[in-house]
């Protein structure tokens, strides 16, 4: 039995609803797991940009951009290790991420690992055959250079303990306390008396300058302005 031709108006609507249905497909929030070395330092930094995310799209879930933020006080190759089987079990539970961030720091770790998971994420990539894709923003010393990049920029290879009085030196000057870890506000902190543009920006030159040389030779270096340049679309 022929089916019986659609009205102009019923092909209009057809079309339109088959349209939405497609472009709701295509249209899904990316989903981020970002997973850093640090337990509170690092994870209220991009807490406070998923606030800041999620506040702007408030209940459009649909539009939201997905992110997940872990802290795990483990260092670079275990980081990574500890990465895989996060993301092997969310598969298992069906969700999958688009894109796998790990956060980490110099700090006193060996400097071979911490080449060496920037190396070892680039391999994975190369020989990734789903559409997850690995990355890495590790900063040399710590990530506090990519806080005070907010407000000037630092090329001076110092000991990381500098930083943190350069930062508590900044923040007096704009009526704050002195900086302190752990600071749950440190993202709204660092965006209001600061520039995230100026860190963006300040991050790329000294990136630019020091990358002739492998990450533990990178002092001081951050590549957290990657992640952030990413997200800043989503923030504001």
């Amino acid at each position: 039995m022929s089916r019986k031709p659609l009205k102009r108006d019923e092909l209009k609507r057809a079309t339109k609803k088959k349209k939405r249905k497609e472009g709701s497909r295509l249209a899904q929030p990316e989903r981020y797991l970002i997973i850093c070395e640090g337990k509170k330092t690092e994870p209220n930094y991009f807490k406070g940009i998923q606030k800041r995310i999620n506040k702007k799209y408030d209940k459009k879930i649909s539009e939201r951009i997905q992110l997940r933020v872990k802290g795990t006080g483990r260092n670079t190759l275990s980081l990574l290790n500890f990465a895989k089987d996060q993301v092997k079990q969310q598969e298992e539970n069906g969700i999958l991420y688009n894109h796998i961030w790990l956060i980490y720091d110099l700090d006193d770790f060996p400097l071979d690992n911490f080449d060496n998971t920037a190396y070892s994420v680039e391999s994975m990539n190369k020989n990734n055959n789903t559409s997850t894709k690995w990355h890495v923003a590790w900063s040399n010393q710590c990530i506090e250079i990519w806080f005070l990049l907010h407000f000037d920029y630092y090329n001076s290879d110092v000991h990381r303990t500098n930083y943190f009085k350069k930062l508590s030196k900044v923040f007096k000057k704009h009526g704050l306390d002195n900086y302190t870890k752990n600071n749950e506000d440190i993202f709204e902190i660092l965006i209001e008396f600061g520039s995230l543009e100026t860190a963006i920006n300040n991050a790329k030159l000294l990136y630019r300058e020091k990358k002739a040389h492998v990450p533990s030779k990178m002092a001081p270096a951050t590549k957290v302005y990657e992640l952030v340049e990413l997200l800043r679309p989503h923030m504001f």
